[in-house]
């Protein structure tokens, strides 16, 4: 305020000291007296002053800011330093970035959200080797193991992620570069002879009453001495010896005595007599001797289609009427769970159907079995289709398709509390289901199989399969 009133008497100080250096008449006398209430009442005048006070006479000490704007209105409550209301230009025509714009009048932008990260790529499939005619498994197609980095090491929970394989005792497993391509396994630190690989034969559905087997294993020995295949559990029957020193192949024939003699777990040890380290290259298990009742034409496969019933000469080949699980499913792609009674029928929808009877629980049923389908579950899904009839089916009866060994997920109704398809009356049925890697990571259970039952209320009934298909997706 008081620069203001300096500033004022200035000016009329100056206009008078032009006036009398103006001419030559003579100087008007100017009063540079001018009272303070005189100045006061020119700048309230609209006519003399832009600034409007909105609230009173610009006078701090009554009330008033620095900029003479009452508190209230302009100034620390709601007004920025300059008189300005916030969200209105500044002195320099910004807008106010109190308000959420920039010091170049701009309105600041929304701030972006940060950008979820990116899911960390899935490793690359390995691409593997189709599987000969014949091959129940081998290690170089086992997609599980197939695709275990090198380098990976540890206990056999760790590196032995296929079914198919268990580690016995307490050594190191290493997945190694394999010399005939793909990986290989290495078992290495072996405190004592037993310390190796077993192969579990129940995962392989292997028919020993109609077929004999080979087992071929390459690899190699560090020390010298003597390869050996045996039972994995007591008694710790010896089957095979083969000296090996360095790399070794051997080729020895399964049958029905040696999964017999193999222990309760149906096990087969790979081992050597001494403690060296071993590398195991390949493992192959392929079917010989096929019993085939009588010669059939099957239709081909269509594309994408792995498996069907109507399909499989074993099955085909059975005659109409034949009883027993032994005699019905020489096909390694079915086999009976629980001890139910297996007939051959003629299925409506042409060739041979499975009839399933005197089951005394729901598990007393079929399993389809994946061995032999060369199903890449790491890779691919897969959907099973089931068709068949039931009669006299009760009210919460179901029709299922599910896990084994833990888990039980019924694969085809997930998330519905687990349960299956309902099924009531005198029925045909056609079940359905999308099996992938993720479900057996999520719920568990034996990757190398699904079972199909009619259970709930209705799980000692009898009924009928027409066909069983499993195609790629």
């Amino acid at each position: 305020m008081k620069k203001f009133l300096l500033l004022a008497a200035l000016i009329v100080f100056s206009l008078a000291f032009m006036t009398a250096c103006g001419g030559d008449d003579e100087p008007e006398t100017v009063d540079t007296n001018i009272e303070i209430d005189q100045i006061e009442d020119v700048t309230q005048d609209p006519d003399e002053s832009e600034t409007i006070e909105p609230g009173g006479e610009p006078d701090p000490v009554n009330g008033y800011d620095e900029n003479g704007y009452e508190n209230g209105e302009h100034g620390e409550n709601g007004y920025n330093e300059n008189g300005y209301e916030n969200g209105d230009p500044d002195e320099n025509g910004d807008e106010d970035p109190a308000n959420g714009d920039d010091d170049n009048g701009d309105e600041e932008p929304e701030p972006e959200p940060e950008p979820e990260p990116e899911p960390e790529p899935a490793p690359p499939q390995v691409v593997l080797p189709a599987r000969p005619a014949g091959v129940v498994w081998s290690l170089s197609t086992d997609e599980y193991f197939q695709n275990m980095p090198v380098g990976t090491r540890g206990s056999s929970e760790d590196v032995l992620t296929t079914e198919y394989l268990l580690g016995a005792g307490s050594p190191t497993f290493r997945v190694i570069e394999n010399p005939r391509g793909g990986v290989a396994l290495r078992i290495d630190n072996r405190e004592a002879n037993y310390h190796a690989v077993d192969i579990v034969t129940p995962a392989l559905n292997l028919n020993t009453s109609a077929n004999s087997y080979e087992l071929t294993v390459h690899g190699s020995l560090s020390e010298a001495g003597n390869m050996t295949v045996s039972g994995g559990d007591s008694p710790w029957t010896g089957f095979f010896t083969n000296a090996a020193s360095g790399a070794f192949t051997f080729t020895e024939t399964i049958t029905a005595s040696t999964i017999s003699g193999a222990g309760s777990r149906g096990l087969l040890r790979i081992s050597a007599n001494n403690m060296g380290n071993i590398e195991i290259h390949e493992i192959v298990i392929r079917r010989v001797d096929l019993v085939v009742p009588q010669q059939v034409t099957v239709p081909a496969l269509p594309a994408n289609v792995v498996y069907a019933m109507r399909s499989d000469e074993l099955l085909q080949a059975v005659p109409v009427g034949t009883q027993g699980s032994a005699t019905v499913l020489y096909t390694p792609h079915i086999m009976d769970s629980g001890s139910p009674s297996i007939e051959a029928i003629a299925s409506p929808q042409g060739g041979v159907g499975i009839r399933v009877g005197n089951r005394s629980a729901d598990w007393h049923t079929l399993d389809i079995m994946f061995a032999e389908m060369g199903l890449n579950l790491a890779a691919n899904s897969y959907t099973i289709v089931v068709t068949g009839s039931v009669a006299n089916a009760p009210e919460g009866s179901t029709v299922d398709i599910m896990g084994t060994g833990g888990g039980w997920l019924r694969f085809n109704r997930p998330g519905e509390d687990n349960a299956g398809v309902p099924i009531s009356g005198s029925t045909t049925f056609t079940a359905t289901a999308v099996i992938n890697a993720a479900a057996f990571d999520e719920h568990g259970g034996e990757r190398h199989r699904v079972r199909f039952a009619i259970g709930g209320e209705g799980s000692q009934l009898p009924y009928n399969v027409y066909n069983i298909t499993v195609t790629r997706n």
